[in-house]
């Protein structure tokens, strides 16, 4: 799965990359019972990627946060 989701980080079209950049995407298998249990779901399968961290709109300039800002698939 690492090695699918490596390869295909570079076919991502050039101008969509920035939307990326210092993002880390990590594979699980599952999500954790936590996030189960917080987004409400049915059965673990329910959720194919999930992002955490603050979206574009929220950042500014000033934006500092010790939390990495992670997709997890």
């Amino acid at each position: 799965m690492e090695k699918m989701a490596e390869q295909a980080s570079w076919i991502i079209p050039e101008e969509l990359c920035w939307h990326i950049n210092g993002v880390m995407i990590r594979i699980v298998e599952f999500p954790g019972r936590e996030t189960e249990v917080e987004m409400g779901l049915k059965s673990p399968f329910d959720l194919l990627g999930l992002y955490r961290g603050v979206s574009l709109d929220h950042k500014s300039v000033a934006w500092t946060s010790a939390e990495m800002n992670i997709i997890l698939v």
